[in-house]
Parts: structure tokens; C-alpha cells; sequence
């Protein structure tokens, strides 16, 4: 354990009720309930050194005046990452054959960015994006390796900042499906597949949704949960074509989670999780499954 390093994540801020579209430029939309907003800063102590990582912070405000319409601005400060090491010079002919090793450090600076933008929905189906992106790369000139055994080595990046602008029109093409270079079930039913092959059971259940460590990852619906399936997650998300697979390939349709809830109860809308969605063909293929 000699070269061991503990690693402490301080939480020194957190700010509450926060909802997803207060929390990020562009949320999913299945995400509605109140999700906080943590602050870090991290501790790397080791080797008799204590070493304090902060990755910066980020700023952003949504505002929406009316349902049509909605304005977002977000602000990445600018941070800066340091690198300790070695360097070694061996050169060539005439200079001479060895420079020894030398503690070596530089640092990388990464750029402060500003982004607005502005969403104008006239139907609910619709939706017409334009946004404004500001780089500050003229802040990133060079990066300096000091202390090689040749000196301080400049390496100029001479950067410029750069400015960009984003015109973009959404089509929602219809309950549950939208424009993509692959469909989502398409990619849910190759890993799925991935997962068989390696040995997966399809019919394990989600047992832990009360532990910090479950709660970290998704702090909304997941205590809903608990004793749910992989099935119970294509009917949430109203997956046909999912739901056929997993029932094809032995998932149980007859179950129930910690709740009492069935998926034929979540597909039919008696009961499910607050992000649930009815559908009347999954429904059907449940019903035909269990012989109903």
C-alpha cells in the first residue's frame, strides 16, 4: 500500500429545489422531479501530500416567459490543471549524449465559455433553436514545461477564441419517437444482446434503492423501483419491440415489484413509476404473453 492515495470528494454547497431544466441546457424531457445540485472539491492525500482538485464551476439560467417561448445562458469558468513528472533529454550529435532526469511540472489552462440561447415552440411538436457559443481560446497561448533539464520549454498553441452560432428545428415525429440516425430500441436490443451472450439474466432485479450510493446516480424516481426488471424498464419507456425481445428471450411476465406493481399495471396506467407512459400495444403484447 506504499504507493496507495486516498481520494476524499468534499461536498460544500448544495442548492435545492432544483428541477432538470434548471440544471442543464438541454435535459430529457422524461425527467421532471426535484433533482439538487451538489458542489465538490476533491482531496488526493498520499505520500505525505495533500493535493485540493477543483474543477471550476459552472453558472446557468432558464428563463420562460410563456409556453412558446423559453431563453437559456450558461457560463464553464476557466480552470486550470497541473501535471508533475520527470523529463529526460537524450539529444543527438554534437550536443552531449545524457541529461539526467528532472522534476518536471506544467500546466494546462482550459478556456472560460458563454453560450445563450433561445427555443420558440408554437405547437407542441415543434420546436425552432437558435444559440450563441463564445470560446475563450485566446486565454490558452502556450503551455510552459518548467524545470526540464534543457530549462523552460514553451510549447505555443497560439489559439484563437472562437464564435459559433446554431440554427436548429425539432419535429416530434410521434408519441415516443424522434429523428435519429438510429432508433433507441434498435440500440437497447443490440446491447441487450450483448448482454444475453455474456450470460445476463433477464430476470434480475433492482435491489438496492435506499443506500447513498444508489441515490447518487438518479435521485428521482429510482425508490419506485425497487424489485423491477429489465421488462419493467421497456414498458416504462413504451418500447414494443424491447418488450418483445426481453419476453422472447425468458424475461417473466408475471411479476411484480417491492410495489405490487406488474408491468401490464405500468403499460395500462393503473400504476408505475411517476416517469411511466401508458401504451396500449405494450399492453397488448403483455396480455397476449401472460395469455390474457
Amino acid at each position: 500500500m506504499g504507493n496507495a492515495y486516498e481520494i476524499f470528494a468534499l461536498r460544500y454547497a448544495t442548492m435545492s429545489p432544483r428541477t432538470p431544466h434548471l440544471n442543464y441546457l438541454v435535459p430529457d424531457p422524461h425527467e421532471t422531479t426535484a433533482q439538487d445540485l451538489d458542489y465538490f472539491v476533491w482531496l488526493i492525500r498520499g505520500h505525505g501530500r495533500d493535493i485540493l482538485v477543483d474543477t471550476g464551476f459552472n453558472a446557468g439560467v432558464r428563463w420562460q416567459p410563456n409556453e412558446m417561448l423559453a431563453f437559456g445562458a450558461n457560463y464553464r469558468y476557466s480552470t486550470t490543471v497541473d501535471f508533475e513528472g520527470h523529463s529526460q533529454t537524450i539529444p543527438t550529435s554534437p550536443f552531449p549524449p545524457y541529461y539526467p532526469s528532472t522534476s518536471t511540472h506544467a500546466s494546462v489552462r482550459f478556456p472560460q465559455f458563454v453560450a445563450v440561447g433561445a427555443s420558440f415552440r408554437p405547437a407542441p411538436d415543434w420546436n425552432f433553436e437558435f444559440d450563441v457559443d463564445w470560446t475563450d481560446w485566446d486565454n490558452v497561448n502556450e503551455i510552459v514545461f518548467r524545470g526540464t533539464p534543457l530549462g523552460d520549454i514553451p510549447f505555443v498553441l497560439n489559439y484563437r477564441s472562437s464564435f459559433m452560432y446554431e440554427f436548429g428545428i425539432t419535429k416530434q415525429l410521434g408519441y415516443g419517437y424522434f429523428a435519429s440516425a438510429k432508433d433507441a430500441q434498435d440500440r437497447s436490443i443490440a446491447t441487450l444482446e450483448i448482454l444475453s451472450a455474456a450470460g445476463a439474466d433477464a430476470n434480475a432485479r433492482i435491489t438496492d434503492v435506499t443506500s447513498r450510493t444508489a441515490r447518487m446516480g438518479r435521485g428521482s424516481t429510482l425508490p419506485e423501483q425497487g424489485g423491477q426488471s429489465a421488462l419493467f424498464g421497456a414498458v416504462q419507456w413504451a418500447w414494443p419491440r424491447v418488450v418483445q425481445y426481453l419476453i422472447d428471450h425468458g424475461a417473466e411476465v408475471a411479476i411484480m415489484d417491492d410495489r405490487r406493481v406488474s408491468p401490464l399495471d405500468a403499460a395500462l396506467g393503473r400504476a408505475g413509476s411517476a416517469d411511466n407512459r401508458t401504451s396500449p400495444e405494450v399492453a397488448k403484447i403483455l396480455q397476449t404473453a401472460i395469455g390474457q
